[in-house]
């Protein structure tokens, strides 16, 4: 009888730890990992329909994956993006494989390579599968020598077993132990680097995009997706220079959280001392570059080192190329404004800065062509300094924005109180990502959260 016992307990341990077993055909290498729970996502979208409408398939619910268990989404170093599922039934998925894909000529026939199945959808994504696992990787084009390759390489992780795949790596252990319906880690060069700039708000200087991670957990509400996340670093060099950084924020109030307007392309809200705030602004080189031309005549730095409380910068548009950046800040004081004399006289050639009022001016970055790069800047009242282009209900006016059409309230209370808040429109991301990356996003995006109009990053 005990011996009985013990064989049966031994047989359920042993299915218990090989339930994950399909998760080691992703590669370890994967600089993006991203998972998605069936059973946390929602009714809707709690079958077969979530990989459906990634392939974009249509009326069948039988498809031979078992979506109890999770289905992963992955990058490679290389830019190679993947799919990972598990396999409930080899023979339904190859019946669901033929009457979906095949018989609209979608994909080729099923053929054998390495003990595998493979076929190739829509001419650019390889799909592989064995009784554990399904694997789709791509893109690739019609008919190159890279097709081939990659089928060699898939059959490869087919074959895999937990010491070379996802499973033996850090980053899994990161997002095995989220409990969102979606999950993901990512290294930072992977992301767009217009993107990946306001994300590393905090990385020590000398420390570049593919030393930092970001793991989040995802959710939905109201046309908001909502990204929960913790930057860090494997580095622990690197990983205690950002921690420091993090510890200096304070909550976000309901100062500047108005002030963008609901059709800006995107928002970074914060709350800090200026002379915290200073070496998070002068240790990343996208905000550096954004500043550039009004560092050639303006001393940000000093005005950074006056700022105590909320502060903003906001995206509002695109003008001639460039974006149209607005600052906002709470100051603890104005000493900068003894130096505006000095300023204007130092201003390098083809650049002035002339006055617009009691502590408002404006620097012209093209005397040659006056206003086509301009950076208005001042102090209002309540010790609130602006600088740069807002988009505002008054197209000429300049100063604090005065906006009636800003984020709705439901978007507004997911950033007070958070210790740094990004704010990206959907609209914007396409100008931002180019439009190939946006169209990968949007395909991920809307068969797992519906219709999506803003994205909204908060530091936890």
């Amino acid at each position: 009888m005990r011996k009985c016992l013990f064989l049966l307990l031994f047989s359920t341990l042993s299915v218990a730890c090989s339930n994950d077993d399909y998760v080691d055909v992703i590669p370890g290498e994967s600089i993006v990992l991203l998972s998605i729970d069936g059973n946390q996502v929602g009714d809707e979208h709690s079958d077969g329909r979530i990989l459906q409408a990634l392939l974009r398939a249509e009326g069948q619910r039988e498809t031979g994956l078992d979506f109890s268990s999770k289905v992963y989404l992955f990058e490679t170093s290389d830019g190679t993006f993947g799919l990972c599922a598990k396999v409930g039934s080899k023979k339904t998925l190859a019946k669901f494989l033929k009457e979906q894909f095949a018989s609209k000529r979608r994909c080729t026939e099923l053929t054998e390579r390495k003990g595998y199945q493979f076929t190739i959808l829509d001419e650019r994504w390889q799909i592989g599968f064995s009784s554990d696992a399904l694997l789709v990787m791509g893109p690739t084009i019609k008919g190159s020598a890279e097709q081939s390759q990659l089928q060699l390489r898939m059959a490869k992780y087919l074959d895999a077993g937990r010491e070379a795949g996802i499973r033996n790596t850090n980053i899994y252990e990161r997002i095995d132990g989220q409990e969102a319906p979606v999950s993901m880690v990512a290294r930072m060069d992977a992301f767009p680097e217009a993107v990946a700039m306001p994300l590393m708000m905090g990385v020590p200087k000398g420390a570049d995009a593919s030393q930092v991670w970001l793991s989040a957990g995802l959710t939905t509400a109201d046309g908001c997706v909502e990204i929960a996340g913790d930057v860090f670093s494997f580095n622990e060099k690197i990983n205690d220079g950002l921690q420091e950084s993090f510890r200096s924020l304070r909550p976000i109030t309901d100062q500047f959280v108005g002030k963008m307007r609901e059709d800006a392309l995107l928002g970074l809200f914060l709350n800090g001392k200026g002379t915290s705030l200073l070496p998070m602004f002068q240790a990343n080189k996208g905000l550096q570059v954004l500043l550039t031309g009004m560092n050639t005549a303006i001393d940000m730095d000093n005005i950074l080192r006056s700022v105590d409380g909320d502060m903003a910068a906001i995206v509002s548009g695109y003008e001639n190329e460039k974006p149209l950046l607005g600052i906002l800040a709470q100051l603890a004081h104005t000493d900068w404004l003894k130096d505006i004399d000095y300023w204007k006289r130092s201003c390098p050639a083809g650049t002035v800065i002339r006055d617009r009022g009691a502590q408002a001016f404006c620097l012209d970055l093209n005397t040659g062509a006056p206003g086509s790069n301009i950076f208005p800047f001042g102090v209002a009242d309540q010790l609130v300094f602006y600088g740069g282009r807002f988009l505002q209900d008054e197209p000429q006016a300049e100063g604090v924005p005065n906006v009636k059409n800003g984020l709705p309230s439901s978007l507004r209370s997911k950033i007070i109180g958070q210790k740094l808040a990004l704010v990206f429109r959907l609209n914007a991301l396409k100008s931002l990502a180019g439009a190939e990356m946006f169209s990968t996003i949007e395909s991920v995006i809307k068969p797992l959260f519906g219709d999506v109009t803003t994205i909204i990053y908060t530091l936890r």
